[in-house]
């Protein structure tokens, strides 16, 4: 039954396609660099999702990688696309709140958030950050767009020099492909995405505090922030003064 099974749900039709990245930068020529079954250690990764899978998240049925470039040259726009199909829908909304937990958190040394979008009307999920990726004096801009329809999980990640994609664009191109995906996958078809100024999502163990991701490199040496526990100051703090 649709949005319950084993069966394929993904193929290279599932996946961001060269006309549909037309709505993150019209102006480009867009080609698909790669298409890469299942993850690898050395792939190409979204902001934020860099290294080991993410704790909790559970095992995926399918995984596809797409990559793909805008015209320009080494300044013109890429995207990439990780689509994840789940056993059930309960399995990938569990997927979506560790993806959600993962972006929040943004533990990848040389990456922070710079701010939140909130996004409606694009699967049964969806969310959307700006990540800041700091490489010495270089910046890049990544407009991540996260969502869940049915048992699939996508994450479509845009980026380009120093100036972000507009999350809306990003959303929109998702939109096209969650049209594809949303029937075979068990989720909402229909509806046109909404975009909204928003907080990030929840990242860490404490909601409210600072979290890794918040903060900036803080030097020419990129490494991520450490944090201590949150607890009661101890009798000797004696922090700034200015508390």
């Amino acid at each position: 039954a649709a949005g319950q099974g084993g069966g394929a749900l993904l193929d290279d039709g599932s996946m961001l396609s060269v006309g549909q990245a037309k709505s993150l930068a019209s102006d480009r020529k867009w080609k698909v660099v790669t298409t890469q079954r299942g993850a690898k250690p050395d792939g190409p990764t979204a902001a934020c999702f860099g290294g080991e899978p993410p704790e909790g998240r559970p095992t995926p049925q399918q995984e596809i990688v797409r990559v793909l470039a805008g015209s320009g040259g080494k300044s013109g726009p890429k995207a990439l696309h990780n689509a994840t199909a789940y056993g059930s829908p309960a399995e990938a909304s569990q997927a979506y709140v560790v993806a959600s937990k993962t972006v929040g958190t943004c533990a990848v040394a040389g990456f922070y958030i710079e701010s939140g979008r909130s996004i409606s009307k694009v699967g049964n999920q969806a969310l959307g950050v700006v990540v800041m990726e700091v490489d010495g004096k270089q910046e890049q801009a990544h407009s991540v767009v996260v969502n869940r329809t049915g048992r699939v999980l996508n994450v479509i990640d845009a980026v380009q020099p120093t100036r972000a994609i507009a999350i809306d664009a990003v959303a929109k191109a998702l939109e096209q492909v969650n049209r594809v995906q949303c029937g075979a996958a068990g989720g909402p078809c229909d509806g046109r995405a909404a975009v909204t100024n928003g907080p990030p999502p929840i990242g860490g163990d404490e909601p409210g505090f600072l979290t890794v991701g918040d903060l900036p490199p803080a030097g020419p040496k990129v490494e991520l922030w450490v944090a201590t526990q949150v607890e009661l100051p101890k009798d000797e703090f004696q922090g700034s003064q200015c508390e």
